[in-house]
């Protein structure tokens, strides 16, 4: 029998290679004697279409419509498929379950799974697997659908799926339906009143189909369906979702024949079962596993292991026998572990590097030792290979193996293979259905798995000739030799879905002599070949050598109506401007269903055709020929390693080695999976996909390193800007030549002045006047390919002020990726200008808007410069806007750089979108710089002469500085350890302007005067300086959790300061203070390091257990719904390790996000919980490998009476729980911190207390989002949150207008927390200043050789008088492994530190019994207030 894999298993590595998982299909033992199951059916057997009930109720079940019992499940293909059971199952049901075990392969909406009803309108009962929007449906009705009552909630289930068990329950007495998803509640719903009895004797009573026939028919795998006519406890179907005959069958050890070491036996199996072993023989083989060998001489042994598998009360058990072999002499020893030597790889022509032993299996120490080290080194690794055309290296590699100082050598011939001469990797793609997606990108790769994009993921070029107006599907090749200059072919299909849907006649061929210009050809399939001219698709054509011709093959899918695509071929013309004659057949499959997409790879003298294969089961399979034209004999196997949908495979091989590499598009999914094999055969996943997403249909071609370092200097990170002082274009509009206006930068980059636009009388000299009416400037194609950084800046005067008219704007096309700038903004942002970057089809997919803070004023000039600037230090755009020189708003973190933007339609006075009005009024002396310039540049451009700019100083706070230039007042804050009694602030100014005073002040005591004086002309500042310690990280960052380990603190945040809160990794930071953070590392990128999701990374929390760190979050399934994910790392930095798949992606409720997790350990059960809830709060005990919940534990607890919304935090203290929460939106200003208690970690909750509010007096908005830090052995606590980045993130600009984007602008601050004496948490105020610096001071380390289990170290720490400002202070002692692994923490409290004299404390630390001689110790003194460095103060360390 077949059996599989539920989805809800999470079995370690180790178990992985225990338990032969594909082997058996599932079916659970628990409750097959209840006297309550009506119906079962197990499946593995079926009389003729007969499916016998084996419940011996007699209900036997009828396969129509193609239904299949295979490999023991019931296999549905939802082209009309499905089981009816017959009459007599509703009369006997009041309250029932329905259980099966499910793998749904889910496609249109209305999907039936389960039914029981006598029409569509005479009242039934049903479970559908999917709805509109992706929901899953329960109903129930006397009469239609009109008349239903139950539920729709977002579908558990996905088309990646393997089996899931699934089951419902209802409650006659209660009317209430249970939803369970492997054995755990997933929704529940009242008030449902109609029960199966009510329908009377049903007759439609199915599986995988509806009453109502046009709804669509269920697709997938059905097992162990089963009807009890009572409604089973949740830990029955918990039960149910567990089969131990499955654990058992799947269960094995290896080949025990000749056992000669430890044997592995895992303590836990599938489905959360334990495994207990019992040995017959302890002499020989304990029941952990241990192996001890009989002398040499004596015989072998032959052991009997049990293994006892439990659930609960049940049990199964399985015997193993073991042959434990003797010991062998030293001579034999020798001889077998060389014999066994088996070194994997090609060693005839060596492309990889080898895995060489080190230790024999017999015990032996083996040495190996290289005759070219400089090539293989003696580690079995290639350093260097052969130059290319230089032939093969022979080395010989000896291997010596020692055993008592007795050694044998053996020796291995090794042929490295030449260096095939390429560096990198070429992939060629589109995007997607809509805008310019379908249109030629590149990315680059070393490593042929993780690709960036270049051009900014915008098309290389534009496929003008395609008679759809796109293209889909490039495959790129490089000729066998060059020809006439040209060396790559390309070919495409001419389609563009969003004007010709998936009807297209025609593909293009392209050809290339440097992979930047193409020639493009169409070849008009229908039109040229009259056989042809009915075809309603040709799609992705790809380009083969037929080395037996002698020429370029074409070969591309073709569908005729009402038939199926087939893959048909022809000979390209000797130009590759189209073909020698008419297409021909090339291969379909022999069941005649539809084939596209098809590579093919010459392998092994053969040539193996892969394709999309689209029957009732689709996926990617392969047909092999000895001749490229066929006859090709399919294999009818899939290679893909996903169940999602796919197409667009493709086949390369890696360069410098054996492996290759089949691709395939997960189109739904938005990304491409990688396989890697050595024989076309069988593949391993790629656990890390390609970092760019978003890509669709496309093919990889290995590039030389000079091919490569041109498309990167061209097109990517590697090329360089010469930057100038002198703008890169300067329109005086001075000179006029006819239409033409002459660019006096001396760069040639001239404009065209069109549809009416003239010069008049403007600021400086003439102006351009636009007049509304569709007048404009055209300015030069891709002004900006060689622009990083940008600063556009022109005087402008509008006559009227009309939203999104602009000024200027860069870009292709409005579907396309650009840059404008306009003097009125939309969206609520009337008569505010903004300057906008649209990132298009980028993971994001969203624009960055900066809007002005004040509005333009009709008929004045005013000065409006925006600037690009690149931020080396995570690689994104700081875009910032300025009006006569005041900087009027900011953002950070754009993605993409001004080089990146589409340039064919570059206007100034005109939008790329049509709708947009035309700019009215007048525009001068119009710059664009290819570097961003500093606000002291920018006051010189904007001649405000009395105006001091931004601050300079790096100690400054620049997020966080406040200019009001209405009032003449300046708030600076500045970093920890700025001597304000000595600063000076740096002020940019205009040339030829004095600032007064010009030499550092004293701002201790309150503000200073500034004055700036320009022609007898002065202006007077308000200066005030203040270290402020809020915010604690540097730019924008949001939902912070905090952990303190080993002396540091560290905080995991959002990554915030995108748009739609879109960002897609997450960092950490660490500081010993609190106050001073250092950013250590991007610790997890979702779209490099998971395979689920890719973006919205948001809201994580992390815990400490048992060495290992695990780190929860929350993140976009792929497809768009959140999900809460986890992954693990060995230290609080990493690397961590993604789980590979969501943990929590259902809501328990129905309704709201799974979001915002918090993690707890209960320090009374020693338990750990989950909590997470957008909208409701829930929380799940987590099972011990800390990556799955313990099921049935899920449980909803919102609290009641309160207006939850986000962001559970959790923590205890003095026996009671607390549990905070935020209320209202993130991008409120009355975002805040609310809280209640309980005397239990699962609730309830009581009280309703807010404890952070924002705070008018000091501009500080929206504080929440928290978690708490209580450092080790004190009553001591902090609350750490994020606010609304002041002072612009929420700042009023006019009556009931707010600057843009308050919600996705935050910032991250900690202050003290407090308790009453009741245990009450006291309000806190948020403030600027934040908290002191609080210092953790290793006092020693220590390495004791002494050290065991129950020695006592006794430690003397001496205060000198003076030493210690607080009477109070901590001393935490820390143990370590040999491995540096925390064992053991220990506190105490120190009080009475200050005297007349010294001050002498004792510490007595007994070590406990995991401790071991060796292991380290480690002193850390922890106070808020102390002063005194690392091993200041002396002590006396004695181990006894």
């Amino acid at each position: 029998m077949f059996k599989k894999v539920l989805a809800l298993l999470v079995v370690h590595v180790m178990i992985l290679g225990i338990f032969n998982l594909s082997a058996f299909a599932v079916s659970s033992v628990a409750l097959t004697d209840d006297e309550s199951l009506l119906v079962w059916y197990d499946f593995d057997q079926v009389n003729g279409i007969q499916v016998p009930d084996k419940s011996n109720n007699g209900f036997n079940g009828t396969l129509y419509g193609g239904a299949a019992v295979v490999d023991g499940y019931l296999n549905l293909n939802g082209s009309g498929a499905y089981l009816q059971m017959p009459q007599g199952i509703s009369p006997r049901l009041t309250s029932y379950t329905v259980s099966m075990f499910v793998k749904p392969r889910i496609q249109s909406a209305n999907t039936f799974l389960f039914t029981l009803g006598n029409s569509d309108s005479t009242g039934y009962i049903f479970f559908s697997t999917t709805n509109a929007g992706n929901n899953v449906k329960f109903g129930a009705t006397l009469t239609n659908w009109q008349g239903e009552g139950g539920f729709s909630v977002p579908s558990p289930f996905s088309t990646n799926d393997d089996w899931r068990h699934f089951a419902f329950t209802y409650d006659y007495n209660t009317k209430t339906v249970i939803c369970y998803v492997d054995g755990v509640e997933f929704h529940r719903q009242g008030n449902v009143t109609v029960a199966p009895v009510n329908l009377g004797n049903t007759y439609q009573n199915y599986i995988g189909r509806s009453q109502y026939s046009p709804d669509a028919y269920y697709k997938g795998m059905v097992d162990d369906f089963r009807i009890y006519s009572r409604a089973l406890s949740a830990n029955e179907v918990a039960e149910l979702a567990v089969d131990l005959n499955y654990v058992k069958d799947s269960l094995t050890l290896g080949d025990l024949s000749q056992v000669r070491s430890d044997i592995t036996l895992p303590v836990t199996g599938p489905f959360n079962t334990t495994i207990t072993w019992q040995s017959s023989n302890e002499e020989y083989l304990t029941s952990d596993g241990i192996v001890k060998r009989p002398p040499n001489g004596t015989g072998n042994v032959d052991v009997t292991l049990t293994a006892t598998i439990s659930t609960g009360a049940a049990s199964v058990t399985k015997e193993f026998t073991v042959t434990i072999l003797q010991e062998l002499s030293e001579e034999e020893k020798l001889e077998f572990d060389l014999d066994s030597i088996v070194l994997e790889g090609n060693l005839s022509n060596l492309r990889d590097n080898l895995t060489l032993p080190k230790k024999g299996t017999e015990g032996s120490t083996i040495e190996w030792r290289s005759s070219h080290p400089d090539y293989l080194s003696h580690d079995g690794v290639i350093l260097k290979r052969p130059e290319k055309g230089s032939g093969n290296l022979e080395v010989t590699l000896t291997a010596t193996a020692y055993v008592n100082g007795k050694s044998k050598s053996k020796d291995f011939t090794i042929s490295l293979a030449e260096d095939e001469g390429y560096y990198g990797y070429l992939f060629t793609y589109f995007t997607g259905n809509s805008g310019m997606d379908e249109q030629i990108r590149y990315a680059l790769s070393t490593d042929g798995f993780s690709f960036k994009a270049l051009n900014g993921n915008d098309p290389m070029f534009i496929s003008d000739k395609a008679t759809t107006g796109g293209v889909r599907d490039p495959h790129i090749l490089r000729l066998e030799e060059p020809k006439d200059g040209y060396k790559y072919y390309m070919v495409a299909t001419d389609l563009r879905t969003a004007t010709h849907g998936w009807t297209n006649q025609n593909i293009v061929l392209y050809k290339s002599k440097d992979l930047i210009n193409w020639e493009h050809t169409v070849v008009e399939i229908a039109k040229l070949y009259p056989r042809f001219s009915t075809i309603t698709r040709a799609w992705a054509p790809q380009t083969i050598y037929d080395k037996d011709a002698g020429k370029y093959m074409v070969y591309w899918s073709m569908k005729f109506p009402n038939d199926q695509d087939k893959l048909y071929y022809a000979y390209a013309n000797d130009d590759f401007t189209g073909f020698e004659s008419e297409p021909q057949i090339l291969f379909y499959p022999p069941d005649n269903n539809s084939i596209i997409d098809a590579d093919i790879i010459p392998f092994n003298n053969q040539y193996h055709l892969f394709y999309k294969y689209s029957g009732s089961s689709a996926g990617i399979k392969k047909a092999v020929s000895d001749k490229v034209t066929g006859p090709y004999t399919d294999g009818n196997k899939f290679y893909q390693l996903t169940t999602e949908a796919v197409e667009g495979s493709g086949m390369f091989k890696l360069i410098n080695s054996d492996k290759y590499v089949l691709m395939y598009d997960v189109y739904a999914s938005g990304r491409y999976e990688f396989a890697v094999t050595t024989d076309l055969e069988n593949y391993t996943k790629v656990p890390n996909n390609a970092a760019l997403l978003g890509v669709r249909h496309g093919t990889v071609m290995p590039i030389t390193k000079e091919e490569y370092d041109l498309l990167n200097t061209l097109y990517g990170d590697g090329f360089t800007v010469e930057e100038k002082v002198e703008p890169i274009l300067h329109y005086t509009f001075d000179e006029i030549e006819g239409t033409k206006v002459v660019d006096v930068s001396g760069n040639g980059n001239d404009g065209t002045m069109l549809n009416g636009a003239t010069t008049q009388s403007g600021k400086i000299g003439n102006a351009l006047y636009l007049n509304g009416s569709g007048a404009y400037v055209k300015l030069p194609n891709d002004i900006l390919k060689r622009t990083r950084e940008l600063t556009v800046s022109a005087w402008v005067k509008t006559s009227s002020s009309i939203r999104s008219q602009r000024i200027v704007d860069f870009g292709s096309h409005q579907d396309d990726s650009y840059i404008y700038f306009t003097t009125s903004g939309s969206g609520g942002n009337d008569g505010y200008p903004q300057f906008t970057i649209r990132e298009f089809k980028r993971p994001s997919g969203e624009s960055r808007r900066v809007s002005a803070t004040k509005k333009i004023r009709d008929n004045e000039w005013t000065l409006m410069t925006g600037v690009i600037k690149y931020n080396e230090f995570d690689g994104t755009y700081m875009m910032t806007m300025y009006m006569n020189g005041e900087r009027v708003s900011r953002w950070e973190r754009s993605n993409v750089a001004p080089y990146q933007i589409g340039g064919l339609n570059n206007m100034i006075g005109k939008s790329l979108w049509s709708s947009d009005p035309a700019f009215s009024g007048y525009i001068d002396d119009f710059r664009i710089y290819n570097r961003a310039l500093s606000p002291k540049e920018i006051l010189d451009l904007a001649d405000a002469p009395l105006m001091i700019g931004d601050s300079m100083s790096k100690q400054v706070k620049q997020f966080n500085v406040v200019f009001d230039q209405t009032n003449n007042t300046i708030y600076l804050p500045v970093k920890l350890g700025t001597d304000i009694t000595n600063f000076d602030p740096e002020f940019a100014v205009a040339d030829g302007v004095e600032i007064s005073p010009s030499t550092p002040q004293d701002f201790s005591k309150g503000p200073v005067k500034y004055t700036v004086t320009k022609d007898g002309q002065s202006r007077e500042y308000t200066v005030t300086v203040s270290v402020d310690n809020n915010p604690v990280l540097e730019g924008y960052y949001a939902d912070p959790e905090v952990l303190y380990y080993d002396g540091k603190f560290y905080i995991y945040p959002t990554t915030d300061g995108y748009a739609s809160w879109s960002g897609r990794s997450f960092s950490v930071f660490s500081s010993e203070d609190l106050v001073n953070w250092k950013h250590e590392t991007v610790i997890l990128d979702l779209p490099k390091d998971t395979v689920w999701s890719t973006g919205n990374a948001w809201a994580p929390c992390i815990i400490e257990k048992d060495g290992k760190f695990y780190f929860y979050f929350s993140a976009n399934v792929n497809g768009g719904a959140k999900a809460v994910g986890v992954a693990v790392a060995d230290s609080p930095t990493g690397p961590f390790v993604d789980s590979g798949k969501p943990l929590v992606n259902v809501s328990p409720t129905g309704g709201g996000q799974q979001i915002d997790p918090d993690v707890f350990h209960d320090p009374v059960s020693g338990k750990y919980y989950l909590y997470w809830g957008n909208g409701y709060m829930a929380v799940a005990e987590l099972a011990d490998d800390m990556v799955s919940l313990v099921p049935g534990t899920t449980k909803v607890i919102t609290p009641q009476n309160a207006a939850y919304r986000e962001a559970p935090y959790v923590f205890y203290r003095n026996g009671k729980y607390y549990f905070l929460w935020s209320q209202d939106d993130t991008g409120s200003p009355n975002y805040q911190v609310r809280y209640g208690v309980s005397d239990s970690p699962t609730g309830p909750i009581v009280g309703n207390y807010q404890i952070l509010f924002r705070d008018d007096s000091n501009w500080i908005y929206g504080p929440a989002h928290n978690s708490v830090l209580q450092i080790p052995g004190t009553d001591e606590w902090y609350i750490v949150y994020h606010r609304i980045s002041r002072p612009d993130g929420y700042k009023q600009i006019d009556p009931g207008v707010y600057n843009f984007g308050p919600g996705n602008h935050r910032e991250v601050c900690i202050d003290r927390m407090y308790f009453d004496e009741n245990g009450n948490i006291l309000p806190i105020t948020p403030t600027l200043k934040g908290v002191d610096p609080f210092v953790v001071n290793t006092i020693s380390y220590r390495s004791v050789s002494s050290l065991s289990s129950g020695a006592e170290i006794i430690v003397d720490i001496e205060f000198p008088k003076g030493s210690i400002k607080t009477d109070t202070a901590v001393a935490i002692i820390c143990v370590y492994d040999n491995d540096n692994k925390l064992i053991s923490v220990k506190t105490q409290q120190l009080e009475g530190l200050i005297g007349e004299d010294t001050v002498t404390k004792t510490i007595t630390y007994t070590a406990p019994e995991e401790v071991k001689a060796g292991y380290k110790f480690k002193l850390f003194l922890l106070d808020q207030f102390i002063n005194l460095k690392p091993l200041a103060i002396p002590f006396t360390l004695n181990a006894e």
